[in-house]
């Protein structure tokens, strides 16, 4: 079975990549091999389910965003308004917020697994923390990973964009999560802003650009730009934070349809082209566009 509305994706510098399956609920990881993805494992069913254990048990349901870390692959998992986590080495799934039941009309600071979410769509490990951007609740929510403890880093609920401290700034629908590895950029989906955030508790919300209708992010190291899916434009941009000046990403002969996750590494970035079923990769010198090849997921 073939990819069915990839959502997401996230890849390193040692060439492996996960994709979010989500029109299949699952998660699909493998290694970049020239302009071949080789997949290695397929996480999940095809079915919408919420159960941990094997990979080969588990069940997930519309996963989206994602992060890797060493052998610890974190998934958004929206549809069961979760995030779990895949033990790349033992091949298991773990729950480690959420309980499966969609929150009422506030999420609950505490025990992350005693807290219900509200459609968390990214995810990104900086240090010991775990950012979450929970798109239902209009916040960003932090996990402290040694802890276990969940607490709001910003956002007041609000659906608006407000600017200012992280208890009264008011978002809009965050659904992707990058960073320069200075601030946690995010992008308010609703209100067609791309926002940025520290990594400090009580960090104040600040908008860069508020022009598209951006549902995708990736920081690339190699020109120093936020690369931005304009989802609902079918373009692919690029912002630099400092001038905060946008520019589409020409030439650019492949022709996009609602364009979501993206994710960088070295100087290539990864491109989920939902609405084509198909993953691509982009050369950040050249902007050579390879469509990738699937190889070991079946027919």
């Amino acid at each position: 079975m073939k990819l069915k509305f990839p959502g997401n994706l996230a890849a390193d510098i040692e060439g492996r990549l996960a994709v979010s399956d989500s029109g299949n609920h699952r998660i699909v990881f493998g290694h970049i091999v020239g302009n071949s993805f080789e997949v290695r494992k397929v996480i999940g069913g095809t079915e919408a389910g919420f159960a941990d254990g094997s990979t080969d048990e588990a069940a997930f349901n519309e996963p989206q965003g994602l992060t890797l870390s060493g052998d610890m692959l974190i998934v958004a998992d929206r549809g069961n308004h979760a995030v779990r986590m895949v033990d790349l080495a033992s091949d298991e799934v773990a729950t480690m917020a959420g309980t499966g039941e969609l929150a009422g009309h506030a999420i609950a600071s505490g025990d992350a697994l005693e807290s219900a979410l509200r459609s968390p769509w990214d995810v990104l490990m900086w240090n010991y923390d775990l950012f979450i951007a929970m798109a239902g609740a209009h916040q960003i929510w932090r996990l402290d990973l040694k802890s276990g403890q969940l607490a709001l880093h910003a956002g007041s609920g609000a659906e608006q964009i407000t600017d200012g401290p992280p208890e009264t700034a008011a978002l809009s629908r965050p659904m992707a999560l990058a960073t320069d590895g200075e601030q946690l950029f995010f992008a308010d989906a609703e209100s067609s802003g791309v926002r940025a955030v520290g990594f400090e508790p009580g960090s104040e919300v600040t908008t860069l650009v508020g022009t598209g209708s951006f549902a995708g992010l990736a920081w690339a190291q190699g020109v120093h730009r936020l690369w931005i899916a304009d989802t609902y434009h079918h373009k692919l941009k690029t912002l630099e934070p400092a001038s905060r000046a946008v520019e589409a990403v020409e030439p650019f002969e492949a022709q996009l349809d609602e364009p979501m996750g993206l994710a960088s590494a070295g100087h290539m970035v990864y491109v989920a082209d939902t609405n084509h079923h198909r993953i691509l990769s982009v050369d950040q010198i050249d902007k050579r566009v390879v469509e990738l090849e699937l190889e070991g997921l079946g027919d």
